[in-house]
């Protein structure tokens, strides 16, 4: 049986609860209420200092426990938040964005004697998108693949591509996409 990233990271996430409630049990807690990855509660029979010294353990494990299942799902999020690919509205070719690397792609993939131009748009921390240079790749089943520096990290991005006549062309049949940042 194959598992996803899913299940491991809920296999790692019911391990640590599994954890959480045998230290509770092992320094003699009597009940424990988790929810949220939180320790509301926990009631011992053991002596006032014991019983402080058992709730900050819990309280400790707790956080850590928290701070794993945040790294965990917070990993799975963002690793394929940021590629994306649009076609030109003929489907003459289309422009893809590669998160790694921050690597832009655009290919034409129909004999029609147009070539295609792609480029992408990066929102800046003020809110406007900057056009980064166009690509524009001639002749059927050529690719151009060039990298750019997309600042700043983790932002939404507009994909373009369009097809054109000519690399000095008119640019017609375009299409956009935004990819949201993480």
């Amino acid at each position: 049986m194959f598992l996803t990233a899913v299940d491991l990271m809920a296999e790692r996430v019911l391990t640590v609860a599994v954890s959480l409630i045998a230290a509770a049990v092992a320094v003699g807690a009597t009940w424990l209420i988790l929810g949220r990855g939180m320790v509301f509660a926990v009631r011992t029979t053991l002596s006032d200092p014991v019983r402080r010294s058992a709730m900050r353990l819990v309280a400790a494990s707790t956080a850590i426990a928290a701070t794993t299942v945040v790294m965990l799902f917070g990993a799975a999020t963002t690793a394929h938040a940021a590629n994306g690919v649009v076609d030109a509205q003929n489907k003459a070719g289309f422009t893809q964005y590669i998160d790694s690397g921050d690597k832009v792609k655009v290919c034409d993939t129909k004999k029609n004697g147009d070539g295609v131009l792609g480029w992408i748009s990066v929102r800046q921390t003020n809110g406007k998108f900057k056009d980064h240079p166009r690509i524009y790749v001639g002749g059927a089943g050529k690719c151009v693949t060039r990298a750019k520096d997309v600042t700043p990290e983790n932002t939404s991005i507009i994909l373009t591509a369009c097809s054109v006549s000519g690399p000095k062309g008119t640019p017609y049949s375009c299409n956009s996409k935004i990819i949201k940042g993480s």
